[in-house]
């Protein structure tokens, strides 16, 4: 039966990826200074406490992602899509400033 296994691993992997991405996006808009934008992504591996979070959760649980992608079905397809609209809104933004 689709959706025995739910989501909750995929999406948080989906969701630290797309944080990073925010990060990084921040950081090379305006082009690549090696040194500065190393830095500050270092810093902020370091310190970005809700990041942090982001990540560990995503690692702790990816060894379950792929039972949960063999197992998706259409609506936690559509819930995986909804759950990641924040952090595709986050790089977006990064972008935009």
């Amino acid at each position: 039966m689709a959706g025995d296994f739910g989501i909750k691993e995929t999406q948080e992997g989906v969701n630290g990826i797309l944080l990073l991405a925010a990060l990084i996006a921040t950081q090379l808009k305006d082009g690549f200074q090696a040194g500065q934008d190393i830095e500050a992504i270092w810093a902020a591996l370091k310190n970005d406490v809700e990041l942090n979070k982001a990540l560990k959760d995503a690692y702790e649980g990816s060894g379950q992602i792929p039972s949960e992608l063999k197992d998706l079905d259409v609506m936690e397809g559509v819930q995986l899509v909804m759950g990641s609209a924040p952090g595709v809104m986050k790089i977006a933004a990064a972008l935009r400033k």
